[in-house]
Protein backbone atom coordinates (compact mmCIF):
# COMPACT_ATOMS: atom_id res chain seq x y z
CA UNK A 1 0.00 0.00 0.00
CA UNK A 2 1.46 3.49 -1.09
CA UNK A 3 0.78 7.26 -0.45
CA UNK A 4 0.98 10.02 -2.77
CA UNK A 5 2.81 12.74 -0.37
CA UNK A 6 2.05 16.39 -1.02
CA UNK A 7 5.01 18.62 -0.49
CA UNK A 8 5.73 20.97 2.02
CA UNK A 9 4.63 23.92 0.47
CA UNK A 10 1.40 22.68 -0.19
CA UNK A 11 0.39 22.12 4.00
CA UNK A 12 -0.17 24.25 6.25
CA UNK A 13 3.94 23.59 8.09
CA UNK A 14 6.81 21.76 6.99
CA UNK A 15 7.32 18.39 7.53
CA UNK A 16 9.46 18.69 10.31
CA UNK A 17 6.72 20.29 11.82
CA UNK A 18 3.79 18.01 11.08
CA UNK A 19 1.17 16.98 13.37
CA UNK A 20 2.02 13.19 12.84
CA UNK A 21 5.41 13.57 12.60
CA UNK A 22 5.04 14.66 16.36
CA UNK A 23 2.75 11.73 16.87
CA UNK A 24 5.52 9.62 15.57
CA UNK A 25 8.53 10.92 17.98
CA UNK A 26 6.75 9.57 21.21
CA UNK A 27 7.17 6.13 20.04
CA UNK A 28 10.20 5.01 21.42
CA UNK A 29 13.40 4.67 19.45
CA UNK A 30 14.29 1.02 19.64
CA UNK A 31 17.65 -1.20 18.86
CA UNK A 32 18.49 -1.28 15.21
CA UNK A 33 20.52 -0.11 12.22
CA UNK A 34 19.93 1.03 9.02
CA UNK A 35 22.28 -1.24 7.00
CA UNK A 36 21.96 0.97 3.63
CA UNK A 37 20.03 3.94 3.64
CA UNK A 38 20.54 5.93 0.19
CA UNK A 39 18.39 8.50 -2.63
CA UNK A 40 19.63 7.40 -6.19
CA UNK A 41 18.32 6.99 -9.54
CA UNK A 42 14.68 8.34 -8.14
CA UNK A 43 14.67 5.63 -5.93
CA UNK A 44 14.42 5.94 -2.07
CA UNK A 45 16.31 2.74 -0.45
CA UNK A 46 16.93 1.18 2.72
CA UNK A 47 17.57 -2.20 4.55
CA UNK A 48 18.19 -2.51 8.20
CA UNK A 49 16.74 -4.18 11.35
CA UNK A 50 14.87 -3.35 14.80
CA UNK A 51 14.59 -5.09 17.75
CA UNK A 52 12.42 -4.17 20.73
CA UNK A 53 12.36 -6.11 24.10
CA UNK A 54 10.27 -7.66 25.08
CA UNK A 55 8.12 -7.33 21.73
CA UNK A 56 7.66 -10.06 19.22
CA UNK A 57 7.91 -7.33 15.88
CA UNK A 58 5.40 -8.77 13.31
CA UNK A 59 5.23 -5.89 10.59
CA UNK A 60 6.89 -2.16 9.77
CA UNK A 61 5.87 0.59 8.07
CA UNK A 62 8.20 3.33 5.86
CA UNK A 63 6.92 7.07 7.32
CA UNK A 64 8.12 9.77 5.26
CA UNK A 65 7.89 13.14 6.85
CA UNK A 66 5.47 11.81 9.23
CA UNK A 67 2.65 10.38 6.31
CA UNK A 68 2.80 6.48 5.81
CA UNK A 69 4.01 4.95 2.89
CA UNK A 70 4.13 1.50 2.10
CA UNK A 71 4.74 -1.63 4.76
CA UNK A 72 8.16 -3.06 4.70
CA UNK A 73 9.62 -5.96 3.02
CA UNK A 74 9.98 -8.28 5.71
CA UNK A 75 13.58 -9.68 5.27
CA UNK A 76 15.18 -12.60 7.25
CA UNK A 77 17.94 -11.85 9.42
CA UNK A 78 19.33 -14.63 11.37
CA UNK A 79 22.38 -13.00 12.35
CA UNK A 80 20.93 -10.10 14.29
CA UNK A 81 18.26 -13.14 16.07
CA UNK A 82 21.68 -15.10 16.89
CA UNK A 83 22.64 -11.90 19.06
CA UNK A 84 19.49 -11.15 20.47
CA UNK A 85 18.89 -14.85 21.21
CA UNK A 86 19.25 -13.72 25.14
CA UNK A 87 15.53 -12.51 24.91
CA UNK A 88 13.61 -15.58 23.53
CA UNK A 89 10.48 -12.98 24.37
CA UNK A 90 11.33 -11.11 21.93
CA UNK A 91 11.57 -11.26 18.16
CA UNK A 92 13.79 -8.32 15.39
CA UNK A 93 12.42 -7.54 12.57
CA UNK A 94 14.61 -6.99 9.42
CA UNK A 95 13.38 -4.93 6.93
CA UNK A 96 13.76 -3.47 3.03
CA UNK A 97 12.11 -0.31 1.01
CA UNK A 98 12.43 0.99 -2.30
CA UNK A 99 9.98 4.08 -2.34
CA UNK A 100 10.13 5.71 -5.58
CA UNK A 101 10.51 9.57 -5.54
CA UNK A 102 7.15 9.95 -7.93
CA UNK A 103 5.52 9.81 -5.28
CA UNK A 104 6.45 12.60 -3.80
CA UNK A 105 5.12 16.14 -5.41
CA UNK A 106 7.60 18.79 -4.87
CA UNK A 107 10.16 18.92 -2.15
CA UNK A 108 12.54 16.05 -1.77
CA UNK A 109 11.69 13.55 1.26
CA UNK A 110 13.01 15.07 4.30
CA UNK A 111 12.68 12.05 7.21
CA UNK A 112 12.08 8.28 7.22
CA UNK A 113 11.08 6.37 10.14
CA UNK A 114 10.59 3.21 10.24
CA UNK A 115 7.83 1.99 12.71
CA UNK A 116 7.65 -1.55 14.07
CA UNK A 117 4.28 -3.27 15.74
CA UNK A 118 3.50 -6.09 17.82
CA UNK A 119 0.32 -7.12 16.38
CA UNK A 120 -1.37 -3.68 15.59
CA UNK A 121 0.56 -1.69 18.12
CA UNK A 122 3.19 0.41 17.09
CA UNK A 123 5.67 -0.17 19.94
CA UNK A 124 9.38 0.74 18.17
CA UNK A 125 10.73 3.45 15.47
CA UNK A 126 14.08 3.76 13.75
CA UNK A 127 14.41 6.60 12.35
CA UNK A 128 16.96 8.95 10.43
CA UNK A 129 16.95 12.20 7.81
CA UNK A 130 17.34 11.76 4.27
CA UNK A 131 20.22 11.17 2.94
CA UNK A 132 21.00 14.31 0.32
CA UNK A 133 20.68 13.09 -3.47
CA UNK A 134 23.79 15.09 -4.74
CA UNK A 135 27.27 15.17 -3.39
CA UNK A 136 27.30 16.51 0.02
CA UNK A 137 29.42 19.87 1.24
CA UNK A 138 31.94 17.95 2.63
CA UNK A 139 33.88 14.92 1.64
CA UNK A 140 33.75 11.61 3.58
CA UNK A 141 37.38 10.94 5.35
CA UNK A 142 39.61 8.56 4.55
CA UNK A 143 38.87 4.67 5.63
CA UNK A 144 41.99 4.99 8.00
CA UNK A 145 40.22 7.70 10.17
CA UNK A 146 36.71 6.68 9.53
CA UNK A 147 37.16 3.18 10.77
CA UNK A 148 39.16 4.78 14.01
CA UNK A 149 35.79 6.37 15.34
CA UNK A 150 33.20 3.86 13.65
CA UNK A 151 34.71 0.73 12.49
CA UNK A 152 33.04 1.41 9.35
CA UNK A 153 33.63 3.33 6.07
CA UNK A 154 32.78 4.78 3.46
CA UNK A 155 28.69 4.86 2.17
CA UNK A 156 28.63 3.03 5.83
CA UNK A 157 30.08 5.75 7.72
CA UNK A 158 27.66 8.32 6.24
CA UNK A 159 24.77 6.66 6.74
CA UNK A 160 25.55 6.31 10.37
CA UNK A 161 26.49 9.53 11.13
CA UNK A 162 23.08 10.80 9.90
CA UNK A 163 21.31 7.70 11.98
CA UNK A 164 23.12 9.60 14.76
CA UNK A 165 22.70 13.54 13.95
CA UNK A 166 19.01 12.54 13.78
CA UNK A 167 18.91 11.14 17.11
CA UNK A 168 20.49 13.74 18.49
CA UNK A 169 18.29 16.25 16.83
CA UNK A 170 15.15 14.84 17.88
CA UNK A 171 16.70 14.68 21.73
CA UNK A 172 17.80 18.71 21.65
CA UNK A 173 14.01 19.06 20.57
CA UNK A 174 12.21 16.59 23.11
CA UNK A 175 14.28 18.21 25.54
CA UNK A 176 13.64 21.69 24.43
CA UNK A 177 17.29 22.59 23.94
CA UNK A 178 18.31 25.39 22.55
CA UNK A 179 18.75 24.99 18.72
CA UNK A 180 21.44 27.83 18.48
CA UNK A 181 24.87 28.57 20.22
CA UNK A 182 27.96 27.71 20.96
CA UNK A 183 28.60 23.71 20.10
CA UNK A 184 31.69 21.65 21.23
CA UNK A 185 32.34 18.08 19.60
CA UNK A 186 34.33 16.35 22.44
CA UNK A 187 35.82 13.59 20.88
CA UNK A 188 34.93 14.56 17.15
CA UNK A 189 37.15 11.83 15.30
CA UNK A 190 37.05 13.09 11.57
CA UNK A 191 33.67 14.50 11.97
CA UNK A 192 31.30 11.36 11.53
CA UNK A 193 28.45 13.64 13.66
CA UNK A 194 29.18 17.15 12.98
CA UNK A 195 29.45 17.08 9.76
CA UNK A 196 26.00 16.42 9.15
CA UNK A 197 25.36 19.88 12.11
CA UNK A 198 27.49 21.89 9.66
CA UNK A 199 25.80 20.90 6.26
CA UNK A 200 22.30 21.11 7.66
CA UNK A 201 20.13 24.07 8.96
CA UNK A 202 18.83 22.10 12.26
CA UNK A 203 21.49 23.57 14.74
CA UNK A 204 22.85 27.27 14.35
CA UNK A 205 26.33 26.87 15.54
CA UNK A 206 27.86 30.39 16.34
CA UNK A 207 31.47 28.98 16.39
CA UNK A 208 31.45 27.46 12.52
CA UNK A 209 34.39 29.83 11.81
CA UNK A 210 37.90 29.90 11.65
CA UNK A 211 37.62 33.09 14.00
CA UNK A 212 39.95 33.32 16.86
CA UNK A 213 37.70 35.16 18.79
CA UNK A 214 35.41 31.67 19.11
CA UNK A 215 36.25 28.92 20.94
CA UNK A 216 36.85 25.26 18.94
CA UNK A 217 34.18 23.63 17.35
CA UNK A 218 35.47 20.08 18.22
CA UNK A 219 38.44 18.43 19.96
CA UNK A 220 39.97 15.15 19.88
CA UNK A 221 43.09 13.12 21.30
CA UNK A 222 44.01 11.87 17.86
CA UNK A 223 46.29 14.26 15.64
CA UNK A 224 45.40 13.02 12.63
CA UNK A 225 41.88 13.57 13.17
CA UNK A 226 42.30 16.85 14.14
CA UNK A 227 44.41 17.84 11.14
CA UNK A 228 41.73 16.53 8.66
CA UNK A 229 38.84 18.30 10.49
CA UNK A 230 40.94 21.65 10.13
CA UNK A 231 41.24 21.25 6.14
CA UNK A 232 37.82 20.50 5.54
CA UNK A 233 35.26 21.75 7.93
CA UNK A 234 36.21 25.78 8.06
CA UNK A 235 36.60 25.87 11.74
CA UNK A 236 38.70 25.79 14.56
CA UNK A 237 40.00 22.25 16.09
CA UNK A 238 41.80 21.21 19.49
CA UNK A 239 43.68 18.49 20.44
CA UNK A 240 43.89 17.18 23.50
CA UNK A 241 45.33 15.21 26.05
CA UNK A 242 43.90 11.96 26.97
CA UNK A 243 43.52 12.93 30.36
CA UNK A 244 42.65 16.85 31.46
CA UNK A 245 43.06 19.49 31.99
CA UNK A 246 42.27 21.25 28.30
CA UNK A 247 43.73 24.44 26.86
CA UNK A 248 39.81 25.06 26.24
CA UNK A 249 38.05 27.76 27.61
CA UNK A 250 36.02 27.98 30.81
CA UNK A 251 32.41 28.99 30.55
CA UNK A 252 32.30 29.30 26.35
CA UNK A 253 29.74 26.73 25.47
CA UNK A 254 25.88 26.51 25.11
CA UNK A 255 26.09 22.95 24.31
CA UNK A 256 28.81 19.62 24.35
CA UNK A 257 27.95 16.26 23.07
CA UNK A 258 30.28 13.26 23.30
CA UNK A 259 29.41 10.36 21.04
CA UNK A 260 31.59 7.15 21.85
CA UNK A 261 34.05 8.60 24.45
CA UNK A 262 32.78 7.68 27.75
CA UNK A 263 32.45 4.07 26.59
CA UNK A 264 36.54 4.44 26.41
CA UNK A 265 37.21 5.67 30.02
CA UNK A 266 38.00 4.08 33.00
CA UNK A 267 35.71 5.19 36.07
CA UNK A 268 38.51 7.80 37.21
CA UNK A 269 39.28 8.79 34.31
CA UNK A 270 34.70 9.60 33.33
CA UNK A 271 35.35 11.54 36.62
CA UNK A 272 37.87 13.45 36.06
CA UNK A 273 36.87 14.82 32.07
CA UNK A 274 32.97 15.32 33.36
CA UNK A 275 34.29 17.98 35.96
CA UNK A 276 36.18 19.26 32.88
CA UNK A 277 32.89 19.64 30.43
CA UNK A 278 31.24 21.40 33.35
CA UNK A 279 34.23 24.16 33.36
CA UNK A 280 33.44 24.38 29.41
CA UNK A 281 29.89 24.74 29.62
CA UNK A 282 28.02 28.12 30.59
CA UNK A 283 25.92 27.82 33.44
CA UNK A 284 22.57 26.15 32.15
CA UNK A 285 24.37 24.90 29.40
CA UNK A 286 23.46 21.37 27.84
CA UNK A 287 25.66 17.82 27.91
CA UNK A 288 24.61 14.68 25.64
CA UNK A 289 26.63 11.63 26.57
CA UNK A 290 26.37 7.87 25.03
CA UNK A 291 27.34 5.06 26.68
CA UNK A 292 27.66 1.19 26.27
CA UNK A 293 25.01 -0.09 28.55
CA UNK A 294 22.88 -3.21 28.86
CA UNK A 295 21.90 -3.65 25.47
CA UNK A 296 25.48 -3.47 24.09
CA UNK A 297 26.70 -5.48 26.85
CA UNK A 298 23.96 -8.10 25.90
CA UNK A 299 25.02 -7.64 22.03
CA UNK A 300 28.74 -8.53 22.70
CA UNK A 301 28.05 -10.97 25.33
CA UNK A 302 24.87 -12.81 23.85
CA UNK A 303 25.88 -16.38 25.66
CA UNK A 304 26.04 -14.69 29.29
CA UNK A 305 23.30 -15.64 31.30
CA UNK A 306 22.22 -14.84 35.41
CA UNK A 307 22.44 -17.69 37.83
CA UNK A 308 20.30 -18.28 40.80
CA UNK A 309 16.78 -16.45 41.29
CA UNK A 310 18.09 -14.16 38.71
CA UNK A 311 18.07 -16.91 35.95
CA UNK A 312 14.42 -18.44 37.14
CA UNK A 313 13.34 -14.32 36.63
CA UNK A 314 14.99 -14.21 33.64
CA UNK A 315 13.79 -17.76 32.09
CA UNK A 316 9.89 -17.32 32.95
CA UNK A 317 9.36 -13.29 33.53
CA UNK A 318 11.38 -11.87 30.98
CA UNK A 319 8.13 -10.64 29.58
CA UNK A 320 7.24 -8.35 32.56
CA UNK A 321 11.09 -7.78 33.80
CA UNK A 322 14.59 -8.63 32.71
CA UNK A 323 17.67 -8.67 35.38
CA UNK A 324 19.99 -6.39 34.20
CA UNK A 325 23.33 -8.40 33.48
CA UNK A 326 25.83 -5.63 34.47
CA UNK A 327 25.39 -4.45 38.56
CA UNK A 328 28.62 -2.44 38.38
CA UNK A 329 30.73 -0.47 35.21
CA UNK A 330 32.79 -2.88 33.44
CA UNK A 331 36.33 -0.82 32.80
CA UNK A 332 39.07 -2.90 32.38
CA UNK A 333 38.78 -4.62 29.01
CA UNK A 334 41.62 -3.43 26.50
CA UNK A 335 40.90 -1.59 23.12
CA UNK A 336 43.38 -1.28 20.32
CA UNK A 337 41.28 0.71 17.80
CA UNK A 338 43.82 3.19 18.43
CA UNK A 339 46.67 2.19 19.57
CA UNK A 340 48.62 4.13 17.81
CA UNK A 341 47.25 6.79 19.96
CA UNK A 342 47.20 5.51 23.09
CA UNK A 343 48.31 2.07 24.41
CA UNK A 344 44.83 -0.42 24.37
CA UNK A 345 46.04 -1.26 28.25
CA UNK A 346 44.96 2.56 28.98
CA UNK A 347 41.99 3.25 26.04
CA UNK A 348 39.18 0.86 27.08
CA UNK A 349 36.17 -0.95 25.99
CA UNK A 350 33.73 0.62 28.83
CA UNK A 351 30.00 -0.91 29.42
CA UNK A 352 28.42 1.17 32.26
CA UNK A 353 24.97 0.73 33.52
CA UNK A 354 22.25 3.02 33.53
CA UNK A 355 22.13 3.56 37.61
CA UNK A 356 26.23 4.01 37.08
CA UNK A 357 26.05 6.97 34.69
CA UNK A 358 23.30 8.82 36.04
CA UNK A 359 24.73 8.68 39.92
CA UNK A 360 28.01 9.91 37.65
CA UNK A 361 26.67 12.87 35.95
CA UNK A 362 24.73 14.58 39.28
CA UNK A 363 27.18 14.77 40.83
CA UNK A 364 28.14 17.87 38.22
CA UNK A 365 24.56 18.08 36.62
CA UNK A 366 21.25 18.20 36.82
CA UNK A 367 20.33 14.81 34.65
CA UNK A 368 17.05 15.64 32.54
CA UNK A 369 16.73 12.41 31.10
CA UNK A 370 17.97 9.04 29.80
CA UNK A 371 17.16 7.33 26.54
CA UNK A 372 18.14 3.31 26.18
CA UNK A 373 19.57 2.95 22.82
CA UNK A 374 18.92 6.70 21.65
CA UNK A 375 22.19 6.86 19.79
CA UNK A 376 22.41 4.68 16.73
CA UNK A 377 19.94 2.40 18.16
CA UNK A 378 22.78 0.71 20.01
CA UNK A 379 24.42 2.78 22.74
CA UNK A 380 22.19 4.71 25.24
CA UNK A 381 22.00 8.55 25.31
CA UNK A 382 22.13 10.57 28.93
CA UNK A 383 20.66 14.40 28.99
CA UNK A 384 22.11 16.80 31.28
CA UNK A 385 22.12 20.52 32.21
CA UNK A 386 24.84 22.27 34.12
CA UNK A 387 23.35 24.36 37.27
CA UNK A 388 22.77 27.44 37.31
CA UNK A 389 25.03 29.28 39.86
Amino acid sequence: MTARVPSAAATDSTPIEHHALRHLKRIPPSAGHFDELELKNETLRGKGWLFHRPYRLSRATVFVDGLPIENCEREPRPDVAQVCAWAPEAEPYGFRFEIPLGLFEGDLPHRLDIVAYERSRPVARLSSFCPPPTREAFPVPPPELAVRVSGVTGETFRVQGLKMYTDLVDTIEHYALPKAGRLLDWGCGCGRVLRWFLQRNDFLIKNATTSPDEPPLGCDIDPDAIGWCRTHYGARFEQVPFDPPTQLPTAAYDLVMACSVLTHLDRDRQLAWLAEVHRWLLPGGYFLASTNAEFAFRLQHPTLRHEGWRRWVETHAARWWRPPLMRDILDGMPDPNIRWVIPEDTYRMVFAPRWFTEKLCAQYFDVLGYIECGLDGYQDLIVCRKRRV
